[in-house]
This record gives structure tokens, sequence and C-alpha cells, in this order.
């Protein structure tokens, strides 16, 4: 008979075990989507390199990236026309932004770091809004949804 720690030990070893497939795995998007106004516009980071590269910090962590008001312009969007905008990430959390937010000129779709590529559990695209909590900006950027 199991007792006292080894016996904690072991259920916890079967839990890990029976569980290891609970865990959501995301798969990473290398293309951001724009949608609204029944239009889809699709981007990769080789064609947002083309659109520019501005640059942003958040948490002490320079990001270069297309601003968003540009990108939003560019995929044929007049900002005076937009009510909102939500970004939304590969594991389905989501953000909705407001004009004072998505008009800044520093709020970017960021594509790579100064020092080089985005990190792994940021995705290929990430938000960055400089000074907003860290729950604005969206890592793993699968989608922006333009209403």
């Amino acid at each position: 008979m199991i007792r006292g720690k080894a016996f904690y030990v072991l259920l916890f070893g079967l839990l890990l075990i029976g569980c290891s497939g609970c865990i959501p795995q995301v798969e990473e998007v290398n293309q951001l989507l724009i949608t609204g106004d029944g239009r889809e516009v699709i981007y990769t980071v080789e064609e947002m390199q083309t659109l520019g590269a501005a640059r942003s910090e958040f948490e002490g962590e320079t990001y270069v990236g297309v601003p968003l008001i540009a990108l939003l312009q560019e995929s044929g969007y007049a900002s005076g026309e937009i009510s909102t905008v939500t970004a939304v990430a590969a594991d389905g959390y989501s953000v909705t932004y407001t004009p004072e937010i998505f008009q800044q000129e520093d709020v970017l779709v960021a594509y790579a770091r100064e020092e080089g590529p985005l990190d792994g559990d940021q995705g290929t695209f990430r938000m960055v809004l400089p000074g907003e909590e860290g729950k604005l900006n969206v890592r793993l950027l699968a989608e922006l949804q333009v209403r």
C-alpha cells in the first residue's frame, strides 16, 4: 500500500499523464488577416516590411512594425469610418480598440523587435500599445476585424 507523500506524487504523475493532451496547442499564424465591410486583406511579414518601419516601445522592448492606422488606411479603410478595431489572437483571445486608441501613431502592428524577429511566444505579429496594460498588447495576432 502506498502512503503519505508517495501517494500524492503518484497521483500527480498520473494526472499529468492523463492531461497531457488537455493543454491546447496554438498553431503559429504566418499571415495577418484584416476583415470588415465584406473585405479580406492578407499581409505577410515581407509585405508589411514594404509598408514602413516605425518603432514603439513596450515594457523596455523596442518593436518594429506599421502604425495600425496606416495599415488600416493601406487596406482601404478610411479612419473616420471606423468605429472599432478588434485584434484577435491565434488562441482566440481578443481586444477591441476604440478610435482613441487605434488612431494613435505609436500603436503598432509589430513584425519584429529592434534586435531581430519576434520571440516565439509573441507570434509572427503582435500589437504594441505603448503605455497601455499588457492585456491590450495582443500577442499571436492573427486577425484585425474592422467595424
